[in-house]
């Protein structure tokens, strides 16, 4: 799956990813299976398989929300990031993908490492699937289970390189995008690719727009554009972007993610978001388009 090793078990008893079996090694092909719930062998998984971890297996699923606090047993390690390139928003524009993000810390004692608390288990499940062994900024990135249940923020945290704090909470957080059971069984996950899915961008956008936008932060030009048509009465516009590589749209995510764009007609900007995308951009006319449901929030 784009190169991600889903082959063997993801624990890491070094460092504390996961505990073996019990807290998700993957097993087959991506069907995660343990105590704490997810995949039972692929498809099926990921609704709630196991005790505590779908999105319909527990109190504080998806099914409430961003605002409500995260499971036991949704918390990652992450491993080879670039120090110069993330703080803890960067790393939340991609992790945001595969689920909602409760909290992020920036590891001192390791350089490059991070945990991150997602909202629960089937979302740890597919930022493992899809982010593990992927590749930013030339360097390859390990996400697997931790042994902690919660990510402690303290309430001070110290300041990273760029100035910006080393932890911080995201419960809250408007770009959080997972909102109910029906937003996630219409998103189609995707691991790094050279395409990317764009949408809640201005319903009036062009595409000089969309790249003066994607320039304040990125030095990746976009090969192709596709902006989907607009329907009568839509509030927001979505499209694909293409890139010459996984690398260059794997920067643009980090990057631009989330990219604050003026309201044309109103006072509440856009927030432009991203994600991967499996579909390429198709040429004929009538042809193209990734037609995904991803939520339009602003």
């Amino acid at each position: 799956m784009g190169g991600n090793n889903m082959g063997g078990n993801n624990s890491f008893n070094d460092g504390g990813f996961g505990r073996g079996g019990g807290r998700g090694g993957m097993s087959g092909r991506g069907g995660f299976s343990g105590n704490r719930g997810g995949f039972q062998g692929g498809r099926g998984g990921g609704r709630g398989g196991g005790n505590m971890g779908g999105m319909q297996g527990g109190p504080m699923g998806m099914m409430g929300g961003p605002g409500n606090g995260p499971m036991p047993g949704s918390v990652l390690l992450v491993y080879g990031l670039a120090p110069s390139k993330f703080n803890c928003d960067k790393l939340f524009n991609i992790f945001c993908i595969y689920g909602n993000v409760i909290s992020i810390k920036m590891l001192r004692t390791k350089e490059g490492g991070a945990m991150v608390n997602m909202q629960d288990h089937a979302s740890c499940e597919r930022a493992v699937m899809n982010l593990n062994n992927s590749f930013f900024f030339d360097s390859k990135l390990s996400v697997g289970f931790s042994k902690q249940d919660f990510v402690k923020i303290h309430p001070n945290p110290s300041e990273l390189a760029d100035g910006s704090p080393s932890a911080k909470e995201y419960t809250t957080d408007k770009n959080n995008r997972f909102f109910s059971p029906d937003s996630i069984n219409k998103t189609r996950f995707s691991p790094p690719t050279k395409v990317v899915h764009f949408f809640n961008a201005p319903p009036t956008f062009s595409e000089d727009d969309l790249k003066e936008v994607l320039k304040r932060n990125s030095t990746s030009d976009p090969v192709r554009i596709r902006i989907f048509p607009i329907k009568p009465g839509a509030r927001s516009a979505a499209g694909l972007i293409e890139y010459a590589s996984v690398a260059d749209a794997s920067e643009v995510m980090v990057q631009s993610n989330h990219s604050i764009i003026k309201n044309p007609t109103g006072k509440m900007p856009f927030s432009l978001k991203l994600s991967f995308s499996a579909s390429p951009i198709i040429d004929k006319p009538g042809r193209g388009g990734d037609k995904r449901g991803d939520p339009e929030d602003k």
